[in-house]
């Protein structure tokens, strides 16, 4: 879940290998691609049909990562009022679980 918050974020971006991130660069120049490296449904478009594939692509990306942060702070809420005091996220507890296991073979002991 955090990663895919963390993709969805404007602080994500690989703009030196997705044409979706660099078309919104300000040196972004669809007459500088190479036909050889663009995916097969680019290879035979014009350059206005490029950037408007890439446009609408951009668009549903937005709305997908608008929906994935709509949704992290619907969970997130969820989490807070259900959480009982004390308590702390799921790793951790399942990292402290597995070591007091592990301790208490050992005789070790938490208090």
């Amino acid at each position: 879940v955090k990663r895919a918050v963390s993709k969805s974020s404007h602080l994500y971006n690989n703009s030196s290998w997705d044409l979706v991130d660099a078309y919104g660069d300000t040196d972004f120049d669809v007459s500088k691609l190479k036909k050889e490296q663009l995916p097969a449904e680019f290879k035979n478009k014009s350059e206005n049909e490029i950037k408007a594939h890439i446009a609408l692509k951009k668009g549903e990306r937005n709305k997908i990562q608008q929906e994935i942060l709509e949704l992290n702070a619907k969970r997130e809420a969820y989490i807070a009022k259900n959480q009982t005091n004390g308590t702390t996220g799921e790793l951790e507890n399942a990292m402290l679980t597995a070591i007091k296991k592990q301790g208490a073979l050992k005789n070790y002991t938490w208090e």
